[in-house]
């Protein structure tokens, strides 16, 4: 499988992107093809300004270049932190400069009509991979819907989102055991030598 795999985390040290390596690794020992970005390493600009959004695409080549990836990918990785009950400034500017219309979705039907929304990633696989500081329930039931429901859901894809809630309580054997949990979680949701099933022409 292709697999396009997003970081969103600036801590260099932090328990989250550690997670995010080892799922790097792990994917490709089990021979996918990881399609790996670091927003905070890359720059990513999250802005969508009005030119942008007036014209329907992107001039930025890193963009383009997210889009082209997700269309291509049979599935998509994400790793944040829970900042404020909701991923950091830069993910939500990546959901909205990449998951855009023509790439994640379309509105279907004629001019001057309502039209119906038609999503663009369905046959794809998600697993959004979330760490947070907050034992509250709410916060990772907010974050789990919004991944899972208002964004990847809706635009197709089979998604799944995991939150490890109370980090700051977790001890080093705990951690050691999600770590660990990692690979299973992994090659279920994207078995080695799975392929997306190529639509019939």
């Amino acid at each position: 499988m292709r697999i396009l795999e997003v970081l969103c985390n600036p801590r260099q040290t932090s328990f989250n992107r550690a997670l995010a390596f080892r799922a790097r690794s792990c994917l490709a020992e089990a021979g996918h093809e990881v399609l790996f970005h670091d927003l905070y390493e890359e720059g990513f600009d999250p802005v969508l300004d009005s030119a942008e959004l007036t014209r329907g695409y992107s001039l930025d080549p890193l963009v383009q270049r997210h889009c082209a990836e997700l269309e291509e990918a049979d599935g998509l990785l994400i790793f944040h932190p829970l900042w404020w009950g909701g991923p950091p400034a830069m993910l939500k500017g990546w959901m909205d400069r990449v998951l855009r219309r023509g790439v994640a979705y379309d509105l279907d039907g004629g001019d001057f009509s309502e039209k119906d929304w038609a999503p663009l990633l369905g046959g794809k696989k998600a697993l959004v991979l979330v760490t947070s500081d907050d034992g509250g329930l709410e916060s990772a039931s907010s974050v789990e819907a919004l991944w899972a429901g208002t964004v990847l859901g809706k635009c197709g894809m089979d998604c799944e989102c995991v939150v490890l809630s109370d980090l700051r309580r977790r001890r080093p054997m705990e951690r050691a055991a999600w770590m660990s949990s990692l690979e299973t979680r992994l090659a279920e949701k994207f078995p080695a030598g799975s392929l997306k099933e190529e639509a019939p022409r």
